[in-house]
């Protein structure tokens, strides 16, 4: 590795030493201690670089990736078997059939293997590495991913990192070893780490300000405030949620605001508080931005998940002074990723067609591709 790399890594290890508190590496001696099991992303993943899409095409449990080009003209490309970890600049990581694996968009695009697979549980970028969080049953796992090498180094941690939240240098993530779960916060420039607080294994963190949003289901959220070191529930919102037949849920979070479900005891129904992490206050439905997450905004245009209801779909693309609106009401059923670049927009669906292209240069054309029409090698 290069000497940058190296810096960075024994930072990271040093600032895990510190956070296992002198504990021995071990496996959950309970593992039903630990409520974290291997839990891929919920829909498939998609993703642009340069001129093409990059995609997850799922059938029967089975995960395949593909590449298809923006221009609408063309016909998928199998990639392989897997799973899309993420994009970082020119890199792809994905989760493959036995190992973690990366290709350089830019260069020759074949994959690299790497590490053996574990049970990822959390993955970020930190400068020139990918940080890959993960356990097994002899122990705890971080491995580094060296974005210019393309190499990769494991080592073990005192704790299972179970998810993690960069902000610059610092690192807060939860941490569980046994039947304890503890929220830290590392520095990796500074090689400092610290125990913040108990917690819960499972736990969701979102920061705003100075303040540290954790939820989990079935679980009253609670705020951690790092200047005074106090963690509180959010009580307004805990109350209502118990108070009806729907249990605590993870609520999204936009722009420092977190959108709680809770059940509303008037309507008989189930409805959303606004939190605003910073503050630490609620907010009226008015104050908050659009939080709801079946709708987002893409380059003046915006797509929807029709799931669950019926909205008009499209996207909007700016050429110059020029604008063309895209309807893809009846291209897709159900979007549940999307992406744009300068070279066009694509939509993946959970259901057939399965994704949809649309290309900056002819964007009332849509092409679309069905599930059973992508090649399997």
């Amino acid at each position: 590795m290069k000497k940058i790399s190296l810096i960075i890594l024994f930072f990271l290890i040093c600032s895990l030493i510190l956070c296992g508190c002198s504990k021995k590496n071990a496996a959950p001696s309970d593992q039903s201690k630990i409520d974290l099991q291997y839990n891929p992303q919920k829909y498939p993943q998609l993703t642009l670089y340069g001129a093409h899409a990059y995609y997850e095409v799922e059938k029967d449990g089975e995960y395949t990736l593909y590449s298809l080009a923006l221009s609408g003209k063309e016909q998928p490309e199998f990639l392989t078997k897997g799973r899309i970890l993420g994009r970082y600049d020119s890199v792809l990581l994905i989760r493959g059939k036995s190992r973690y694996q990366v290709m350089d968009l830019d260069g020759k695009q074949t994959w690299m293997n790497l590490k053996e697979i574990k049970n990822e549980t959390a993955w970020l970028r930190h400068n020139k590495e990918i940080l890959v969080f993960s356990y097994d049953e002899s122990g705890y796992y971080a491995d580094v991913i060296d974005l210019e090498t393309l190499q990769a180094r494991r080592t073990t941690t005192d704790v299972l990192i179970e998810v993690a939240l960069l902000e610059n240098d610092t690192l807060y993530y939860i941490g569980t070893a046994g039947d304890e779960s503890h929220l830290y916060r590392a520095n990796l420039t500074e090689k400092t780490a610290e125990e913040l607080c108990i917690t819960e294994s499972g736990c969701q963190i979102d920061k705003a300000g100075e303040r540290i949003l954790l939820q989990k289901e079935r679980m009253d959220p609670q705020i951690y405030d790092l200047s005074s070191g106090t963690l509180e529930r959010v009580a307004e919102i805990s109350l209502q949620v118990n108070e009806g037949p729907v249990s605590p849920k993870v609520g999204e979070v936009l722009n420092g605001v977190a959108m709680i479900p809770y059940w509303n005891t008037e309507t008989r129904r189930e409805d959303f508080l606004y939190y605003d992490i910073a503050v630490g206050t609620l907010l009226n439905p008015e104050e908050a931005p659009v939080m709801e997450e079946n709708i987002c905004t893409i380059d003046g245009g915006y797509y929807v998940d029709l799931s669950t209801q019926t909205y008009e779909v499209w996207l909007e693309l700016h050429q110059g002074d020029d604008a063309y609106k895209v309807d893809l009401s009846w291209k897709l059923f159900s979007i549940s990723a999307a992406a744009i670049n300068e070279y066009g927009a694509a939509f993946l669906s959970k259901d057939d067609p399965c994704i949809a292209i649309v290309c900056r240069e002819d964007p009332e054309t849509i092409q679309t591709v069905k599930r059973d029409d992508h090649p399997k090698k």
